[in-house]
């Protein structure tokens, strides 16, 4: 059975500056992802609160997501990280680096705020994530060929 990879080569990065510069766009990707998704969110629910108030809507907008925007960017950058480090060890990039990147990617921010057991259980929720978005790529893969 052969393995899949996204690229016509296995492509990892060959220094730390190509390493972190992958990292920080992922971040700064996250971050407009997370701003995009939670401006629309905060504003309907605020909205559904006070139906009248417009302005409050607007305001729920601006406090709250740079919020969201700041945590799915320290989730991409993460990921990103473990990703390249994962790459770097194994030495071949395929779905199973980027499953379990997800999964450490959770596991990582859910310590610093709960206990280890919940952690344990955001961890495997993320290696659930990976495991779903790999399997529809690799579908998607399939169908183009």
């Amino acid at each position: 059975m052969e393995e899949y990879t996204y690229y016509s080569e296995v492509r990892s990065p060959q220094s730390m500056e190509e390493c972190l510069d992958l990292v920080v766009n992922s971040a700064g990707a996250g971050f407009t992802v997370g701003v995009i998704a939670g401006s629309p969110y905060h504003f309907f629910k605020s909205l559904c609160i006070s139906p009248t108030h417009i302005a409050t809507a607007c305001n729920a907008v601006r406090l709250n997501a740079p919020r969201v925007g700041g945590k799915v960017a320290a989730w991409s950058a993460l990921c990103k990280a473990s990703k390249n480090a994962l790459v770097s060890v194994r030495q071949k990039d395929d779905g199973w680096n980027r499953i379990f990147s997800r999964a450490i990617g959770t596991g990582l921010l859910s310590v610093s705020r709960r206990s280890l057991r919940a952690s344990a259980r955001f961890t495997m929720c993320g290696a659930l994530f990976g495991t779903v978005v790999e399997s529809g790529r690799t579908k998607n893969l399939s169908r183009r060929n």
